[in-house]
């Protein structure tokens, strides 16, 4: 394989890591911000559900964006084979 058909797998396989570290900050400070996660898991059930309950179609999303930010990670395994980063 040339390094001129590595170069766009690296570029795509660093732009999904710094978009996952974006995405991970912007969802973590969102919940942090109105669910006071992840303090909130210590307390009994009987408060905490009815709180996610109340984030509503929007805090549902960002749920589903948190769980599918690590598929980003995947990227980089996808898009550069392993024997590119071998030394030569």
């Amino acid at each position: 394989m040339g390094s001129r058909s590595v170069a766009p797998a690296v570029r795509a396989g660093g732009w999904s890591l710094i978009l996952a570290a974006l995405l991970f900050l912007g969802v973590f400070s969102y919940l942090a911000a109105k669910f006071d996660y992840p303090d909130v898991l210590d307390r009994p059930a009987g408060e905490v559900l009815p709180r996610l309950i109340a984030l509503g179609d929007a805090g549902r999303a960002v749920w589903v964006l948190y769980g599918l930010v690590p598929l980003l990670l995947k990227i980089r395994h996808l898009s550069v084979p392993s024997e590119a980063f071998l030394m030569r």
